[in-house]
């Protein structure tokens, strides 16, 4: 269908500082916008019967209006164009708002943006809002090409209309601009179906004639001031930065700096979720407001990660190391953190939990931790990989009869003089150790608790199994609860996974620490810019396949044989599975084989493998590395391949994917980022789209995975990850947890 919109208006409102050090700056744009709509738009009547004045306060704005505030308010004869400025605590907030039969929303916008003139510094922000109604809203199809070519701002952000949905009462809301966080500037799109004008004009300008804030505008108001602080926050040198610096009186003024941000931000996201406190959202999780939501609460999260580091700094709790300790051994160094990680191995046999405790352990060490990794065995080839990584292994006392499970429990054969100042679990497979060795044999120390996964949503896809799934799910979801119940911290891996782990310990105990994110790190000591491989391009499966419909094998190969029907080119692809069981090939050959249905698609299947050179190779050798999962807490592999710089297609459902959204722009986070739902055709439809855009060009691919390696490793680093870890189990150990 085509969009058809009536009485399509435009509606500017900015927000500028009434008081401070940019309050002067701030009065003088009012003027400037006041005046230019005088001269362009001959708003010089007063709004109905309001009673306000046409002209801004000649003696200044006043701050410190508790509630919204009208100063003054005019119009054109006919109404086609109304100013209203209104004053609310320490925030002048003018509203523009344009409209006419005959004119669209283009000629409309290019008025507008000449009324308003160039965005000042002094701007707390701004919004650009795109207003109609529409005919055929309820069924949502085909306004995202129709309203393109409506709207001014669709060219910075082609894939705007998947960036919202609709809402409740007859309205729905996009953004249509580009995305950045730190943006001072948005543009979006409220449309409310035919015969909802009345619906409509409350929302987004005045709530029946009344001249209070309309609630978007609220909204925008408050999201404003936590953007605002964003970028104040960002200007700031980084807290490791100040600590190395070590001056007490500028340490002091940013504690004091980034608590009054803090609390900045609690008030406004609170005062935003008021604004819109009766409108329902989208539940498809990519609307504007959700967006806002998240990004509100990682700001508060660094916030706090910085208060606790700079804090425990003052302190004199932190002391790091003038220069690295010397590799191929523990960093016994003053004041450096001893650790010990409790593993049920060194080299990755069993998947990616041990592949990510041997990455935890190395960076721990590089941030000078003195880190011993308890194991049940350790190879030579292990100890000696490990003590380049500057890691020790202790190998725990044999049982007679007992499991690797119960060796565990015993106290470990440590170095004389070490005692650990914190032991780490991993889920419920190590978890249940760590706590042992904490409460017998060392209680000073604080318990880290790491969750990996979510039973719920991995038991579910495991329906091969004896056990009853349910009933398996609750006992593994307990467990991880109890676990973290009493650990000094609780950590997840990636934001899936803390957001469960969150609600569930808020709900077994009120009064339970914040969960801490921990999000792995992108970097890497040899970065190498990629190109695509002669010959026949290989797309790679990586993970254990005795878990293939959890990790969506199913959706690759049949996604692999659409798009080999979709491209339409000669020569062979071949797909390669890394990951099968000894004595599994040949059935999952078959099975793969029957999937993929294309005769010139070479199937490959590899076993699993522990060798990281082995690895390394085939993510250098593939032309694309395929994560389809169904259910990831993380997903270690994708992180693996972007690291390696080969273009990637991740999961949506899986945390890997709902941090590279998170962080890349949405643009660059859409080529990347695929969604998976429970109907194998819709999943294998969508990826094999997906799959051909990258094979028909691969340079292309190639420099995609090369912005997204690096946008993410300077985003999301080891170094960074496992100081703040220490950071929040240092703040743990200080208030006696």
């Amino acid at each position: 269908m085509s969009a058809r919109l009536t009485s399509p208006n435009v509606i500017a409102h900015v927000f500028t500082f009434a008081e401070g050090p940019l309050a002067e700056a701030g009065s003088e744009l009012v003027w400037d916008v006041w005046n230019r709509s005088r001269d362009l738009l001959h708003t010089t009547a007063p709004i109905g019967s309001l009673g306000l004045p046409t002209e801004p306060p000649a003696a200044g704005f006043r701050s410190g209006h508790t509630r919204s505030t009208p100063l003054a308010g005019a119009e054109s004869t006919g109404g086609s164009a109304q100013l209203v400025l209104r004053a609310e605590h320490d925030v002048l907030a003018l509203s523009v708002l344009l409209k006419h039969p005959d004119q669209t929303w283009i000629e409309l916008d290019r008025l507008l943006r000449t009324v308003l003139g160039a965005t000042a510094s002094s701007v707390l922000g701004s919004a650009i809002v795109h207003v109609a109604e529409a005919e055929g809203l309820d069924h949502g199809a085909g306004f995202g090409g129709d309203l393109r070519e409506l709207l001014p701002s669709a060219s910075q952000a082609p894939d705007w209309w998947h960036r919202g949905g609709r809402l409740g009462n007859g309205l729905a809301l996009w953004e249509s601009s580009a995305v950045d966080d730190h943006r001072a500037h948005r543009e979006l799109v409220v449309l409310a179906r035919l015969g909802e004008r009345h619906v409509l004009g409350n929302w987004t300008w005045s709530h029946d004639g009344r001249p209070e804030m309309p609630p978007l505008a609220r909204y925008l108001m408050h999201l404003a001031k936590i953007r605002y602080q964003l970028r104040v926050w960002s200007r700031l040198p980084a807290a490791a930065e100040l600590c190395r610096r070590a001056d007490a009186n500028e340490l002091g003024e940013t504690m004091t700096t980034m608590t009054a941000m803090r609390h900045t931000v609690d008030i406004a996201e609170a005062n935003a979720v008021r604004a819109l406190a009766d409108l329902p959202l989208p539940d498809n999780g990519v609307d504007p407001v959700t967006d806002d939501r998240a990004l509100a609460s990682w700001f508060a999260q660094q916030l706090d990660d910085d208060i606790v580091y700079l804090t425990t700094f003052h302190e004199g709790a932190l002391r790091r190391p003038a220069s690295p300790a010397p590799r191929g051994g523990p960093r016994t160094v003053p004041g450096g953190e001893r650790v010990l990680v409790v593993a049920d191995e060194w080299f990755p046999r069993r998947g990616g939990l041990s592949a990510f405790n041997r990455y935890l352990c190395t960076a721990l060490a590089a941030e000078s931790a003195a880190v011993f990794c308890y194991l049940p065995m350790a190879s030579d080839d292990e100890r000696t990989d490990a003590a380049s990584a500057g890691v020790t292994l202790v190998v725990a006392p044999k049982v007679p009869g007992g499991s690797e499970k119960v060796a565990l429990m015993r106290k470990p054969a440590l170095p004389a003089g070490i005692v650990p100042d914190v032991i780490i679990g991993h889920g419920r497979v190590t978890g249940p150790m760590a706590q042992c060795l904490t409460d017998d044999h060392f209680p000073n120390a604080a318990r880290v608790h790491f969750v990996h996964m979510e039973p719920d949503e991995v038991e579910w896809q495991k329906l091969d199994r004896e056990e009853d799934s349910g009933v398996r799910a609750d006992d593994r979801c307990r467990a991880e609860v109890d676990l973290a119940e009493h650990a000094s911290r609780t950590v997840a891996v990636g934001p899936r996974l803390a957001g469960w782990m969150e609600r569930d310990l808020l709900a077994r105990n009120s009064s339970a620490p914040r969960v801490h994110q921990f999000d792995p790190g992108f970097d890497s000591p040899d970065p190498v810019r990629r190109s695509p491989l002669p010959g026949d391009p290989q797309i790679l499966v990586l993970g254990r396949m005795e878990d293939a419909e959890v990790k969506g094998v199913d959706i690759a190969a049949c996604a692999v044989g659409q798009a080999r029907r979709l491209a339409h080119v000669d020569g062979k692809w071949e797909l390669l599975v890394r990951g099968a069981n000894v004595g599994e090939s040949l059935p999952l050959w078959t099975k793969i084989n029957n999937w993929v249905s294309h005769p010139s698609i070479g199937v490959r299947i590899r076993p699993y493998s522990t060798e990281f050179a082995r690895i390394a190779e085939d993510l250098r050798r593939a032309s694309l590395v395929l994560m389809p999962s169904r259910a990831e807490g993380f997903g270690l592999v994708g992180l693996e391949a972007v690291v390696a710089g080969t273009p990637t297609l991740v999961s949506g459902e899986s945390g890997l994917g709902l941090l590279l959204r998170s962080v890349l722009d949405r643009e660059l986070a859409a080529r990347v980022v695929v969604p998976v739902t429970k109907d194998l055709e819709s999943d294998a439809r969508t990826w094999s789209t997906m799959i051909t855009s990258v094979l028909l060009n691969k340079q292309a691919a190639f420099d995609t995975a090369e912005r997204v390696r690096t946008t993410m490793a300077t985003a999301r680093s080891w170094s960074s990850a496992v100081s703040a870890l220490l950071v929040s189990v240092r703040d743990a150990r200080r208030r006696g947890r």
